[in-house]
Protein backbone atom coordinates (compact mmCIF):
# COMPACT_ATOMS: atom_id res chain seq x y z
CA UNK A 1 0.00 0.00 0.00
CA UNK A 2 1.39 3.49 -1.30
CA UNK A 3 1.25 5.88 2.17
CA UNK A 4 0.23 9.28 1.28
CA UNK A 5 3.28 11.48 0.26
CA UNK A 6 4.16 14.49 3.17
CA UNK A 7 2.66 17.32 2.96
CA UNK A 8 4.53 20.69 3.39
CA UNK A 9 3.36 22.38 6.70
CA UNK A 10 1.49 25.73 6.50
CA UNK A 11 3.51 28.74 8.32
CA UNK A 12 0.57 29.46 10.34
CA UNK A 13 1.22 26.35 12.16
CA UNK A 14 2.91 27.93 15.11
CA UNK A 15 1.68 31.22 15.15
CA UNK A 16 -1.97 29.44 15.48
CA UNK A 17 -1.05 26.81 17.95
CA UNK A 18 0.45 29.34 20.30
CA UNK A 19 -2.81 31.30 19.74
CA UNK A 20 -4.81 28.67 21.18
CA UNK A 21 -1.93 27.95 24.03
CA UNK A 22 -2.22 31.35 25.15
CA UNK A 23 -5.97 30.65 26.01
CA UNK A 24 -5.24 27.78 27.45
CA UNK A 25 -2.32 28.53 29.77
CA UNK A 26 -3.35 27.36 32.95
CA UNK A 27 -3.53 23.88 32.17
CA UNK A 28 -0.85 21.74 33.71
CA UNK A 29 -2.30 18.24 32.30
CA UNK A 30 -1.43 19.39 28.10
CA UNK A 31 -5.55 19.18 27.58
CA UNK A 32 -7.68 22.02 25.83
CA UNK A 33 -11.46 21.90 27.37
CA UNK A 34 -14.18 22.24 24.91
CA UNK A 35 -17.68 22.41 25.12
CA UNK A 36 -20.23 22.16 22.44
CA UNK A 37 -23.41 21.29 22.57
CA UNK A 38 -25.19 18.06 23.25
CA UNK A 39 -27.37 16.28 21.20
CA UNK A 40 -27.83 16.27 17.56
CA UNK A 41 -24.23 17.46 15.79
CA UNK A 42 -23.92 19.79 12.85
CA UNK A 43 -21.09 21.00 10.72
CA UNK A 44 -20.56 24.03 13.02
CA UNK A 45 -20.31 21.75 15.89
CA UNK A 46 -18.10 19.76 14.07
CA UNK A 47 -15.78 21.78 12.20
CA UNK A 48 -15.31 23.59 15.86
CA UNK A 49 -13.64 20.53 17.04
CA UNK A 50 -11.78 20.17 14.32
CA UNK A 51 -10.31 23.28 13.76
CA UNK A 52 -8.57 23.19 17.33
CA UNK A 53 -7.92 19.71 17.13
CA UNK A 54 -6.05 19.33 13.37
CA UNK A 55 -4.21 22.91 14.88
CA UNK A 56 -2.44 20.74 17.75
CA UNK A 57 -1.77 18.08 15.83
CA UNK A 58 0.09 19.98 13.36
CA UNK A 59 1.77 21.46 15.76
CA UNK A 60 2.71 17.99 17.32
CA UNK A 61 3.72 17.08 13.61
CA UNK A 62 5.51 20.01 13.33
CA UNK A 63 7.98 19.33 16.10
CA UNK A 64 8.11 15.67 14.95
CA UNK A 65 9.64 16.55 11.74
CA UNK A 66 12.25 18.81 13.78
CA UNK A 67 13.11 16.32 16.02
CA UNK A 68 11.89 18.05 19.11
CA UNK A 69 9.75 15.99 20.81
CA UNK A 70 6.15 16.31 21.89
CA UNK A 71 7.27 17.27 25.76
CA UNK A 72 7.76 20.67 24.23
CA UNK A 73 4.41 20.96 23.49
CA UNK A 74 2.22 22.25 26.61
CA UNK A 75 -1.11 21.30 24.78
CA UNK A 76 -1.06 17.79 23.30
CA UNK A 77 -4.67 16.90 23.23
CA UNK A 78 -8.60 17.80 23.20
CA UNK A 79 -10.93 16.98 25.13
CA UNK A 80 -14.40 17.76 24.11
CA UNK A 81 -17.87 17.65 26.74
CA UNK A 82 -21.07 17.34 24.55
CA UNK A 83 -23.09 19.36 27.23
CA UNK A 84 -25.30 22.46 27.95
CA UNK A 85 -24.24 22.64 31.54
CA UNK A 86 -22.90 26.04 32.65
CA UNK A 87 -21.30 25.07 35.15
CA UNK A 88 -19.28 22.83 32.61
CA UNK A 89 -18.80 25.83 30.30
CA UNK A 90 -17.36 27.54 33.11
CA UNK A 91 -14.38 25.38 33.38
CA UNK A 92 -13.33 25.28 29.57
CA UNK A 93 -11.00 27.13 27.42
CA UNK A 94 -13.62 27.26 24.59
CA UNK A 95 -17.52 27.35 24.45
CA UNK A 96 -18.53 27.12 20.98
CA UNK A 97 -21.92 26.72 18.99
CA UNK A 98 -23.58 26.83 22.67
CA UNK A 99 -23.93 29.00 25.61
CA UNK A 100 -25.28 32.23 23.46
CA UNK A 101 -22.67 34.24 23.67
CA UNK A 102 -19.62 35.66 22.25
CA UNK A 103 -16.75 37.08 24.78
CA UNK A 104 -12.87 36.69 24.57
CA UNK A 105 -11.33 36.70 27.95
CA UNK A 106 -7.40 35.87 28.80
CA UNK A 107 -7.84 31.96 29.42
CA UNK A 108 -11.30 31.72 27.97
CA UNK A 109 -13.56 32.43 24.39
CA UNK A 110 -16.86 31.56 23.79
CA UNK A 111 -18.61 32.02 19.86
CA UNK A 112 -22.31 30.89 19.77
CA UNK A 113 -24.63 32.26 16.84
CA UNK A 114 -28.00 31.45 18.38
CA UNK A 115 -28.24 34.46 21.23
CA UNK A 116 -30.95 36.99 20.24
CA UNK A 117 -29.39 40.37 18.91
CA UNK A 118 -30.68 43.60 17.12
CA UNK A 119 -27.55 43.03 14.31
CA UNK A 120 -25.85 39.23 14.04
CA UNK A 121 -22.61 39.06 12.85
CA UNK A 122 -22.73 38.56 8.54
CA UNK A 123 -20.12 39.03 6.47
CA UNK A 124 -20.44 41.81 3.45
CA UNK A 125 -22.13 39.16 0.86
CA UNK A 126 -25.21 39.09 3.89
CA UNK A 127 -23.88 35.38 4.94
CA UNK A 128 -24.71 35.46 8.75
CA UNK A 129 -21.89 33.74 10.90
CA UNK A 130 -22.22 30.96 12.26
CA UNK A 131 -19.34 29.56 15.61
CA UNK A 132 -17.10 27.60 13.22
CA UNK A 133 -16.73 31.05 11.12
CA UNK A 134 -15.91 33.44 13.44
CA UNK A 135 -13.26 30.52 15.52
CA UNK A 136 -11.62 30.56 12.24
CA UNK A 137 -12.17 34.30 12.03
CA UNK A 138 -9.77 34.56 15.14
CA UNK A 139 -7.38 31.78 14.41
CA UNK A 140 -6.48 32.49 11.11
CA UNK A 141 -7.09 36.10 9.71
CA UNK A 142 -4.03 37.96 11.40
CA UNK A 143 -2.39 35.05 10.94
CA UNK A 144 -2.40 34.02 7.36
CA UNK A 145 -4.99 36.51 5.60
CA UNK A 146 -5.16 34.60 2.36
CA UNK A 147 -5.44 31.32 3.91
CA UNK A 148 -8.11 32.14 6.10
CA UNK A 149 -10.23 34.19 3.20
CA UNK A 150 -9.89 30.81 1.22
CA UNK A 151 -10.66 28.65 3.76
CA UNK A 152 -13.94 31.30 4.16
CA UNK A 153 -15.07 31.11 0.88
CA UNK A 154 -14.54 27.82 -0.48
CA UNK A 155 -15.30 25.71 2.72
CA UNK A 156 -17.33 28.07 5.73
CA UNK A 157 -19.76 30.04 3.80
CA UNK A 158 -22.06 27.56 3.16
CA UNK A 159 -21.95 25.78 6.05
CA UNK A 160 -22.83 29.00 7.86
CA UNK A 161 -25.81 30.19 5.56
CA UNK A 162 -27.10 26.63 5.97
CA UNK A 163 -26.51 26.36 9.91
CA UNK A 164 -27.89 30.28 10.27
CA UNK A 165 -31.09 28.87 7.63
CA UNK A 166 -30.59 30.77 4.90
CA UNK A 167 -31.37 29.53 1.64
CA UNK A 168 -28.69 29.18 -0.99
CA UNK A 169 -30.61 30.64 -3.66
CA UNK A 170 -31.44 33.62 -2.27
CA UNK A 171 -27.40 34.67 -2.64
CA UNK A 172 -26.90 36.37 -6.78
CA UNK A 173 -23.32 34.39 -6.15
CA UNK A 174 -22.51 31.09 -6.25
CA UNK A 175 -22.20 29.43 -3.41
CA UNK A 176 -19.41 26.36 -3.84
CA UNK A 177 -20.83 22.83 -2.69
CA UNK A 178 -20.24 21.96 0.84
CA UNK A 179 -17.62 19.27 1.62
CA UNK A 180 -19.24 18.32 4.74
CA UNK A 181 -22.42 16.83 3.56
CA UNK A 182 -21.16 13.48 5.69
CA UNK A 183 -22.16 15.50 8.82
CA UNK A 184 -25.86 14.38 9.11
CA UNK A 185 -24.75 10.90 8.21
CA UNK A 186 -22.90 10.53 11.47
CA UNK A 187 -25.60 11.16 13.84
CA UNK A 188 -27.12 8.09 15.25
CA UNK A 189 -30.21 6.80 13.99
CA UNK A 190 -33.20 5.93 16.23
CA UNK A 191 -33.36 1.91 15.24
CA UNK A 192 -29.44 2.27 16.64
CA UNK A 193 -30.54 3.40 20.16
CA UNK A 194 -33.87 2.05 20.75
CA UNK A 195 -34.12 0.26 23.92
CA UNK A 196 -30.63 2.13 25.12
CA UNK A 197 -30.94 3.95 28.39
CA UNK A 198 -30.33 7.64 28.32
CA UNK A 199 -26.43 7.40 29.39
CA UNK A 200 -25.63 4.72 26.36
CA UNK A 201 -27.57 7.48 23.99
CA UNK A 202 -24.93 9.55 25.47
CA UNK A 203 -22.05 7.91 24.79
CA UNK A 204 -23.12 6.42 21.25
CA UNK A 205 -23.79 10.29 20.19
CA UNK A 206 -20.56 11.29 21.86
CA UNK A 207 -18.88 8.35 19.16
CA UNK A 208 -20.55 9.27 16.51
CA UNK A 209 -19.34 13.00 17.07
CA UNK A 210 -15.83 12.09 17.33
CA UNK A 211 -15.81 9.81 13.95
CA UNK A 212 -17.23 12.97 12.00
CA UNK A 213 -14.40 15.12 13.91
CA UNK A 214 -12.16 12.90 12.35
CA UNK A 215 -13.32 12.78 9.24
CA UNK A 216 -13.99 16.58 9.14
CA UNK A 217 -10.26 16.78 9.83
CA UNK A 218 -9.60 15.04 6.96
CA UNK A 219 -11.11 17.21 4.32
CA UNK A 220 -9.33 20.19 6.26
CA UNK A 221 -5.90 18.07 5.83
CA UNK A 222 -6.83 18.41 1.89
CA UNK A 223 -8.06 21.67 1.62
CA UNK A 224 -4.58 22.71 3.27
CA UNK A 225 -3.18 20.08 0.66
CA UNK A 226 -5.04 22.21 -1.77
CA UNK A 227 -3.45 25.48 -0.81
CA UNK A 228 0.03 24.94 -0.75
CA UNK A 229 -0.26 23.42 -4.39
CA UNK A 230 -1.33 27.32 -5.09
CA UNK A 231 2.48 28.38 -5.61
CA UNK A 232 3.24 25.28 -7.43
CA UNK A 233 0.31 26.36 -9.96
CA UNK A 234 1.64 29.59 -10.68
CA UNK A 235 4.87 28.94 -11.00
CA UNK A 236 3.98 26.04 -13.47
CA UNK A 237 1.79 28.49 -15.65
CA UNK A 238 4.39 31.40 -15.43
CA UNK A 239 7.01 28.64 -17.01
CA UNK A 240 4.12 27.22 -19.61
CA UNK A 241 3.29 30.95 -20.37
CA UNK A 242 6.96 31.92 -21.48
CA UNK A 243 6.84 29.02 -24.31
CA UNK A 244 2.75 29.83 -25.17
CA UNK A 245 2.68 31.22 -28.75
CA UNK A 246 -0.90 32.83 -27.89
CA UNK A 247 -3.11 30.99 -30.42
CA UNK A 248 -4.97 28.96 -27.82
CA UNK A 249 -3.14 26.23 -26.97
CA UNK A 250 -1.27 26.61 -23.66
CA UNK A 251 0.83 23.16 -22.83
CA UNK A 252 1.44 22.73 -19.32
CA UNK A 253 3.95 20.45 -17.52
CA UNK A 254 1.71 18.95 -15.23
CA UNK A 255 -2.23 19.96 -14.21
CA UNK A 256 -3.09 23.04 -12.63
CA UNK A 257 -6.20 24.99 -10.57
CA UNK A 258 -8.06 26.13 -13.62
CA UNK A 259 -9.05 28.66 -11.69
CA UNK A 260 -5.59 30.07 -12.41
CA UNK A 261 -5.92 29.97 -16.01
CA UNK A 262 -9.13 31.60 -15.89
CA UNK A 263 -7.75 34.81 -14.03
CA UNK A 264 -4.90 34.57 -16.71
CA UNK A 265 -7.56 34.58 -19.59
CA UNK A 266 -9.63 37.05 -17.93
CA UNK A 267 -5.73 39.21 -17.08
CA UNK A 268 -5.40 39.37 -20.82
CA UNK A 269 -8.99 40.35 -21.83
CA UNK A 270 -8.29 43.40 -19.26
CA UNK A 271 -5.77 44.05 -21.10
CA UNK A 272 -7.24 43.98 -24.77
CA UNK A 273 -5.38 40.78 -25.26
CA UNK A 274 -8.40 38.80 -26.09
CA UNK A 275 -7.34 37.15 -29.10
CA UNK A 276 -4.27 35.51 -27.12
CA UNK A 277 -7.12 33.48 -24.55
CA UNK A 278 -6.02 30.28 -23.54
CA UNK A 279 -8.79 27.97 -24.96
CA UNK A 280 -7.32 24.80 -24.52
CA UNK A 281 -4.87 22.80 -22.17
CA UNK A 282 -3.03 19.89 -22.73
CA UNK A 283 -0.95 18.35 -19.34
CA UNK A 284 0.32 14.64 -17.80
CA UNK A 285 -1.85 12.52 -16.39
CA UNK A 286 -1.34 12.17 -12.68
CA UNK A 287 0.52 9.19 -13.18
CA UNK A 288 2.41 10.38 -16.38
CA UNK A 289 0.79 7.24 -18.49
CA UNK A 290 -1.20 9.45 -20.73
CA UNK A 291 -1.71 12.98 -21.84
CA UNK A 292 -5.15 15.25 -21.48
CA UNK A 293 -6.41 18.01 -23.31
CA UNK A 294 -8.98 20.43 -21.48
CA UNK A 295 -11.18 23.36 -22.48
CA UNK A 296 -10.97 26.23 -20.29
CA UNK A 297 -14.05 27.82 -18.94
CA UNK A 298 -14.60 31.14 -18.91
CA UNK A 299 -15.76 31.27 -15.30
CA UNK A 300 -14.38 29.40 -12.27
CA UNK A 301 -16.68 26.21 -11.64
CA UNK A 302 -18.57 26.86 -14.73
CA UNK A 303 -18.95 24.35 -18.00
CA UNK A 304 -19.35 27.08 -20.41
CA UNK A 305 -16.22 27.40 -21.91
CA UNK A 306 -14.90 29.25 -25.00
CA UNK A 307 -14.16 26.18 -27.17
CA UNK A 308 -15.42 22.46 -27.04
CA UNK A 309 -13.51 19.29 -28.37
CA UNK A 310 -15.18 18.57 -31.95
CA UNK A 311 -18.58 17.24 -31.73
CA UNK A 312 -17.77 14.02 -33.86
CA UNK A 313 -15.22 13.23 -30.97
CA UNK A 314 -17.73 13.59 -28.15
CA UNK A 315 -18.61 10.06 -26.68
CA UNK A 316 -15.55 8.00 -28.72
CA UNK A 317 -12.82 6.11 -27.35
CA UNK A 318 -9.67 3.84 -28.56
CA UNK A 319 -10.39 3.08 -32.35
CA UNK A 320 -13.51 4.85 -32.54
CA UNK A 321 -12.02 8.02 -31.41
CA UNK A 322 -8.29 7.22 -33.62
CA UNK A 323 -10.94 6.86 -36.87
CA UNK A 324 -12.99 10.27 -36.08
CA UNK A 325 -9.05 12.04 -35.53
CA UNK A 326 -6.88 11.06 -37.98
CA UNK A 327 -4.29 9.36 -35.22
CA UNK A 328 -3.07 6.55 -33.27
CA UNK A 329 -3.52 6.50 -29.20
CA UNK A 330 -7.16 7.85 -28.47
CA UNK A 331 -8.41 6.96 -24.94
CA UNK A 332 -11.79 8.88 -24.99
CA UNK A 333 -13.66 12.13 -25.09
CA UNK A 334 -16.33 12.96 -22.85
CA UNK A 335 -19.72 13.44 -24.12
CA UNK A 336 -19.65 17.04 -22.78
CA UNK A 337 -16.56 17.82 -24.74
CA UNK A 338 -14.80 19.50 -22.56
CA UNK A 339 -11.90 16.81 -21.58
CA UNK A 340 -10.39 14.01 -23.51
CA UNK A 341 -7.35 12.02 -23.56
CA UNK A 342 -4.50 10.44 -25.38
CA UNK A 343 -1.83 8.06 -24.79
CA UNK A 344 1.13 10.40 -26.04
CA UNK A 345 1.62 14.35 -25.83
CA UNK A 346 2.90 14.24 -29.64
CA UNK A 347 -0.91 13.23 -30.66
CA UNK A 348 -2.69 15.66 -27.83
CA UNK A 349 -0.77 18.73 -29.49
CA UNK A 350 -1.70 17.19 -32.87
CA UNK A 351 -5.72 16.97 -32.01
CA UNK A 352 -4.83 20.20 -30.04
CA UNK A 353 -4.29 21.98 -32.87
CA UNK A 354 -7.65 20.24 -35.08
CA UNK A 355 -9.46 21.02 -32.38
CA UNK A 356 -8.53 25.21 -32.78
CA UNK A 357 -9.06 25.14 -36.38
CA UNK A 358 -12.81 23.46 -35.72
CA UNK A 359 -13.31 26.05 -32.90
CA UNK A 360 -16.97 24.32 -31.97
CA UNK A 361 -18.63 26.34 -29.56
CA UNK A 362 -21.57 24.01 -28.50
Amino acid sequence: MVGIPQQPIPNFVVPVYKRIQSIASNTNNGILKVVVHDGTFHTDDVLCVAFLRKAIFDYLKLLHSTGEGFRSAQLHSVNVRRTREEAVMRTAHFVLDVGCEDRVDSHSIRFDHHQKVDSPDTYPNGIKMAACGKLAKWLYEDVDPTYYELLRDKLLYSVEAIDNGQTLEDFEFRLPMSPFGFVSYCNPRQHETAGLGSRAIRAYEDECFEHAVDMAIRVLARFDASYNQVDFDRQTLASALERYNGKGHLKLNSHIAMQIVVEENDARIANGQDDSKVLLVSFPSSDSSRYMLQVVPKETGSFDSWIKLPKEWRGLRGADLNQATGTLGGVFVHPAGFIGSWDSKTTTYLVAEAALKRMDTD
